[in-house]
């Protein structure tokens, strides 16, 4: 098992093959098959079952009628990447498969919510014997719901060890010839069947029996068509879904699923599972991004449980670098709408202009449809518990951070004058809210947390009420540190750096624009800034055995500081990576969080879970950690965290994101799709290739060198920068001693650096290179780089070796 300390000292690049078989990886309980922004959540289960809100439904096998079992069952996707689940399980000599996916009845996209959504489903039974004639029986039930740990019914959230719990339903009633294929819930017509023409049908009031005989090699099919709304389907729409051909509906779902692919950027490496993976994550993303019933926007949920505004600057800044601006517009309107409505956990004063997260989906529209949707599931339990929801001091930062980078990105002058008022109001709520800190001690002297935002939460988990600390920052009589008080004190990492990002990003972008509070701001963020600084330089620790920085002021580390605490410095760009603080930093996660397991930086530390000791996060931090790395051209560690993520941060059969996992069992896994991690996992990938830092765009930096071997291939298309748009060809012909690099730049609206990293699989130094046919002499052969400025146009470099 290989070590950050260890690629590097002995420039060793980890493959994925290689950091994945230590560990089978978390499974999936839910990869989910619905359509994008459909309210209807459809997943399909471990034991092949369906599972949504309306009409789940199972399968039983054989005579007499048996589960399936789970542990045996294997799943994959459609080639690889798409949401079109195939779960396959064999018992010689039969070998069952199934294809799920979902499609609109009679739309081709969803627009208000309400479009009919149909969960299409083939069962395929074949006989593997090439000799003997076999028989087989298949069973469904429809509406059922076998219950299992960790997953809906309530509650669903927990990372409780999967387990399926419940059994096959008995059978009601005697068998009967079908009188038609149709399918109902009580009075409801919910779907249909078809089963090839050889199989033999039954009916019980609560089941259905297929019963065939398969010759050597044969195979026969079952299909259901199935909707996943409670209220069922009109004769109208029943009568589309008999005319609905399977194999076409299948096509038209693929063709659906590419677009949408095609909408942003596309990335295609010589490593069939990182494109897998990048493809996978941005359709994922896509299932989640809730249309609001009726509405113009969509709603940005973090897994079914509801809107965390810093989750959403995470998922909203990263879809925004690979293209999809459109779809993060309208999840900024939704944050529009409730301004003002979810204040902080905190010592805040108004609540006047915050952007808050959200328990119960306000506004959505399907808070009350908890017949079909998991949203209204949710909003109904949590009715009245609106207060409870876990508000972070950081959320309006968060947000105003996305409008300000949205800006970046499309330099859409009159949709920033058309939301400016909202911003300015959230700008001036942070403002507003330092004035209480800016106090002084009874020497005259600033107090340590001088012009942070004032005390509030940071994590989830907190219970207790706030309490404030006395000027000199002592804590209240009778106080004791544990994860349950995370309230008392200042975050100026977690909490202040990311609303001095954000309050910083929309007075750049408003001073832009010309707009008249754009000066006022940026000087409002400039002394934002210096106040975070001159906290820094007074907390500085220089201690081997501690970070640079604390956590929080006044109390020690608490359990999620691998995350809030100064990696998140780094994150918004106060600890430059270059800089020997990142090294302090660095050593304390090898002992603190990482503990010797390959390239993951965030384990868990006493945080009330019984897992914890064993326990990961993942794919919260190993971004960070990368991009840090590739600054400091220490591409092996990189590497070593971006295999760690992309090999420990899903369900490798399903590729499903999850928030943590445990090294020893893989049931340990949420039910929920992790919303913010997925883009996550997109962002690490995009900057392997393309990223950038400062007034610089840095290609190639993270590409491991096999990437390059002879005839290899790397492309980027439809690439996003704040300044440009670019295509990337990369063409090995190592061959014969040279790479062949094409750069397509368009849009080009600012001056940007450019080093593109070309490291050869060998690693021979350089000898020449040429652009668009002459020499060129700006390179560094010890650096593998190539130095340039961004020119419009097509650029052609030939590496000579």
């Amino acid at each position: 098992m290989k070590s950050f300390d260890f690629v590097q000292e002995n420039s060793y690049e980890v493959t994925y093959d290689e950091v994945a078989k230590h560990y089978g990886g978390p499974m999936s309980k839910h990869p989910v098959i619905n359509v994008k922004g459909h309210p209807e959540t459809v997943w399909v289960r471990p034991d092949m079952g369906i599972g949504m809100v309306a009409h789940g439904m199972t399968f039983g096998i054989g005579e007499p009628m048996q589960q399936i079992p789970w542990r045996e069952v294997r799943r994959s996707r459609a080639r690889g990447y798409l949401p079109i689940i195939i779960s396959t399980w064999s018992k010689p000599p039969l070998l069952y498969t199934q294809t799920a996916f979902a499609i609109l009845l009679g739309a081709n996209s969803v627009r208000s919510g309400h479009e009919k959504q149909v969960v299409m489903i083939e069962m395929d039974l074949r006989n593997t014997d090439l000799v003997e004639t076999n028989s087989a029986t298949l069973w469904f039930f429809v509406p059922c719901t076998i219950p299992a740990k960790g997953i809906p019914p309530f509650p669903y959230c927990t990372y409780d060890l999967f387990e399926i719990v419940g059994g096959l339903p008995a059978l009601s009633g005697p068998a009967t010839e079908p009188p038609h294929n149709l399918l109902r819930d009580g009075t409801a017509a919910v779907g249909l069947y078809r089963a090839d023409d050889s199989i033999r049908v039954a009916c019980h009031k609560n089941a259905f029996r297929f019963n065939m005989n398969l010759g050597p090699g044969q195979n026969n099919m079952v299909r259901l068509l199935l909707s996943s709304s409670a209220e069922g389907l009109s004769d109208e729409h029943m009568a589309n879904l008999q005319a609905l051909d399977f194999s076409s509906a299948l096509d038209q779902r693929i063709l659906d699923l590419e677009t949408i692919l095609h909408e942003g950027t596309q990335i295609d490496v010589p490593e069939p599972v990182v494109n897998h993976i990048y493809k996978a994550q941005i359709l994922d993303v896509h299932a989640q991004l809730l249309q609001g019933a009726d509405k113009a926007y969509c709603v940005p949920v973090q897994g079914y449980q509801g809107v965390w505004p810093w989750e959403a600057m995470k998922l909203a800044t990263h879809l925004d670098s690979i293209g999809y601006h459109r779809d993060v517009r309208r999840c900024l309107e939704y944050f529009l709408q409730i301004q003002d409505r979810f204040p902080p956990h905190g010592n805040y004063k108004s609540s006047k202009g915050v952007f808050g997260g959200t328990y119960g989906f306000e506004e959505s529209g399907w808070e009350t449809d908890d017949a079909s949707t998991l949203y209204g599931q949710q909003a109904t339990l949590n009715k009245g518990k609106e207060g409870q929801f876990p508000n972070w001091m950081n959320g309006t930062g968060a947000i105003l951070y996305i409008f300000g980078n949205h800006y970046l990105y499309t330099k859409d002058r009159e949709w920033l004058q058309r939301v400016s008022p909202a911003l300015v109001r959230a700008c001036d709520w942070i403002i507003s809210e330092r004035q209480s800190t800016k106090q002084q001690d009874s020497q005259g002297n600033k107090v340590l947390h001088y012009g942070l935002l004032p005390i509030g939460r940071a994590y989830d988990t907190a219970e207790e009420a706030i309490q404030k600390l006395t000027v000199d920052g002592e804590l209240p009589e009778g106080k004791t540190d544990d994860r349950h008080a995370p309230l008392d004190t200042y975050y100026p990492c977690w909490t202040d750096s990311y609303s001095s990002q954000g309050l910083t990003a929309v007075a750049e972008a408003l001073a832009e624009i010309g707009h008249p509070e754009g000066e006022r701001l940026l000087m409002e963020a400039k002394v934002y800034r210096d106040d975070i600084l001159e906290v820094m330089r007074r907390t500085r620790m220089t201690a081997p055995n501690l970070p640079p920085y604390p956590e929080r002021l006044y109390r020690p580390p608490a359990w999620a500081e691998f995350a809030t605490g100064c990696l998140s410095y780094v994150d918004t760009g106060f600890l430059d990576p270059r800089s020997p603080e990142f090294e302090q930093l660095e050593a304390y996660m090898k002992v603190k969080w990482n503990r010797g397991v390959v390239g993951l930086t965030g384990g868990l530390d006493k945080n009330g879970d019984a897992y914890a000791t064993d326990s990961f996060y993942v794919n919260f931090s190993e971004d960070i950690w990368h991009r840090g790395w590739l600054l400091r051209a220490e591409v092996e560690k990189a590497l070593l965290a971006f295999y760690s993520m992309l090999a420990y941060g899903m369900d490798k059969q399903t590729l499903i994101t999850v928030e943590r996992f445990h090294l020893y069992d893989q049931r340990y896994a949420p039910f929920f799709m992790d919303t913010s991690e997925s883009p996550r996992v997109c962002g690490l990938i995009r900057q392997a290739l393309l990223f950038e830092a400062g007034d610089t765009v840095y290609l190639l930096a993270g590409a491991p060198r096999r990437w390059l071997e002879a005839r290899k291939k790397i492309e980027v298309r439809h690439g996003i920068t704040t300044a440009a748009k670019l295509n990337l060809t990369v063409q090995s012909e190592v061959d014969q001693d040279k790479i062949l690099v094409e750069i397509v730049c368009s849009y080009l609206i600012a001056d940007r650096k450019l080093r593109l990293r070309v490291p050869h699989p060998s690693r021979l130094k350089m000898k020449q290179v040429r652009l668009n046919g002459n020499a060129w002499s700006g390179f560094e052969s010890d650096r593998e780089e190539i130095n340039f400025t961004l020119q419009p146009g097509r650029s052609e470099f030939v590496v000579l070796y």
